[in-house]
């Protein structure tokens, strides 16, 4: 008869290599963002949210579409990011607790959202709806209270940040653009 010992290690080894086995590898987590409280990613095409710690991971989104460039609002309460929901890619913001995206922006090139104003009034997206080619895009801010967006500059736009000012600084392309 058997240790109690040795039916202890058997039903481990049995638990570790069903575990093993049942557990499918992780895909690559991309693009995340971080706010005070939660963590927004993109994992296997859809948008996702976790604790700050990582724990209780949820996806917010599920559409066949791939979501993607999550930021988070100032008051972390509403995420912005680009799908191609209906053909083209614009920009939408969900709220953290989850619900149905809302669309801010309808033109029919792309627009990908780069950060909030500092109010949280506002998403601010990088598009080539207004350049003679399409390698490199304008800074647009689209208010989250609807209406059309606004185009902040001229100059061409690759990332930026709010400082404490409330002003936007510009990151230039790699390649000067």
């Amino acid at each position: 008869m058997p240790s109690k010992f040795a039916v202890y290690f058997a039903k481990l080894a049995i638990l570790l290599v069903a575990g093993t086995a049942a557990a499918e590898p992780t895909q690559l987590l991309r693009q995340p963002s971080v706010s005070a409280d939660h963590l927004a990613f993109v994992y296997a095409g859809d948008l996702w949210v976790t604790n700050r710690d990582g724990m209780e991971p949820r996806r917010l989104t599920t559409s066949p579409t791939e979501e993607n460039n999550p930021h988070f609002s100032p008051d972390g309460r509403h995420i912005a990011f680009a799908a191609n929901y209906e053909g083209n890619t614009d920009v939408y913001i969900i709220s953290v607790a989850g619900g149905n995206p809302e669309r801010l922006t309808w033109h029919p090139g792309s627009d990908i959202p780069v950060g909030w104003s500092a109010n949280g009034e506002s998403v601010a997206f990088v598009s080539s709806r207004e350049t003679d080619h399409g390698r490199s895009g304008q800074l647009f801010h689209a208010a989250v209270g609807g209406g059309a967006p606004v185009k902040q500059m001229e100059a061409r736009f690759f990332r930026g940040d709010w400082d404490e000012t409330g002003a936007f600084g510009l990151h230039r392309s790699r390649s000067g653009l």
